[in-house]
C-alpha cells in the first residue's frame, strides 16, 4: 500500500454531473508528483479531497494506512500543507499570519524561526513585520508556503502556485520545493500547466482529462515515451505554447 491509495474515486458537482471518475491510484511517501491536464480535468477537486476539504461521492483515500475520515481533522491540517493558486493574506503582520500555521500545533514561534521560515522560501528575514496585505503578489505566494512550511508538513499540496509569479519569484519557489524534495524528502503533489515546470521538478507525473486519470508515469520516461495517445496530444500541445510564450 502506498503512502496514499485512492481507490475508485468519483465526485460529483451540485448537478450530479461527474468531475472525477473512478481515479485509481498510488502516491508514495517521499515522491514529487505533478498534476497536469487541461482546465476542468479535476485536478484542484482532486487535491481537496486529498487535504479533506471536500469527500469523495465514491471510493476511498487511505493516507498512512488510515482513511481519511478515520482522521482527527486537526491531526491531518497539521499533517498535510496546502497553498492555493491566490495566496490570502490575513490582517496583521507577515509574523503573524506566519504563527497561524504553527498555532495548529499548539505551539509558539520566536522572531529567529519566524526568519528563517522566511529565508526557505527566498525572502528576507526582515519583512517578518511588514503588513501583509501590502506585499507583491510573489511575495504573497511565498509568504503562504512559509507559513504552510511552518507547521514541518509531511505532506504538501499545491495548487499553481507559481503561475501568478514574476520569472524571478517562480524560480525561488522551485528551488525551495526541489529543496524540500531532495534534502528533507517531503512528499508534494503540485498542479502546473508548465510542461517544462513538470519535467523539471517531478518525480511521477499524473495526467487527468474530463475526470478520468488517463496515464501515470515516472519522469523522463513519460515525457519521453507517453503510453496514451491522449497524454502524447497533450504533452505536444503544451510545448507548442510554451514555445510561444
Amino acid at each position: 500500500m502506498g503512502f496514499i491509495s485512492l481507490h475508485h474515486i468519483w465526485k460529483r458537482n451540485r448537478k450530479k454531473e461527474a468531475i472525477l471518475k473512478g481515479i485509481t491510484g498510488e502516491i508514495q511517501e517521499g515522491s514529487f508528483i505533478a498534476l497536469i491536464g487541461p482546465s476542468g480535468a479535476g485536478k484542484s477537486t482532486l487535491l481537496m479531497l486529498l487535504n479533506r476539504m471536500q469527500d469523495p461521492d465514491e471510493g476511498e483515500i487511505v493516507y498512512r494506512g488510515k482513511p481519511l475520515p478515520e482522521w482527527d481533522i486537526l491531526d491531518l491540517r497539521r499533517e498535510i500543507g496546502m497553498v492555493f493558486q491566490k495566496a490570502t493574506m490575513l490582517e496583521g503582520t507577515v509574523a503573524e499570519n506566519i504563527r497561524l500555521g504553527i498555532s495548529l500545533k499548539g505551539e509558539e514561534m520566536d522572531d529567529s524561526r519566524i526568519a528563517a521560515c522566511l529565508e526557505e522560501v527566498g525572502l528576507d528575514g526582515k519583512m517578518a513585520e511588514r503588513d501583509a496585505r501590502t506585499l507583491s503578489v510573489g511575495e504573497m505566494q511565498r509568504v503562504a508556503l512559509a507559513r504552510s512550511l511552518a507547521v514541518n508538513p509531511i505532506l504538501l499540496l499545491l495548487d499553481e502556485v507559481t503561475s501568478a509569479l514574476d520569472p524571478h519569484s517562480a524560480q525561488a519557489v522551485e528551488s525551495t520545493l526541489l529543496r524540500l524534495h531532495r534534502e528533507k524528502g517531503k512528499t508534494i503533489v503540485m498542479i502546473t500547466h508548465n510542461i517544462e515546470q513538470a519535467r523539471r521538478l517531478s518525480s511521477e507525473v499524473w495526467h487527468l482529462s474530463g475526470g478520468e486519470l488517463i496515464e501515470i508515469g515516472k519522469n523522463p520516461e513519460i515525457f519521453l515515451h507517453p503510453k496514451d495517445e491522449r497524454t502524447k496530444n497533450f504533452l505536444s500541445r503544451g510545448k507548442e505554447e510554451e514555445m510561444v510564450r
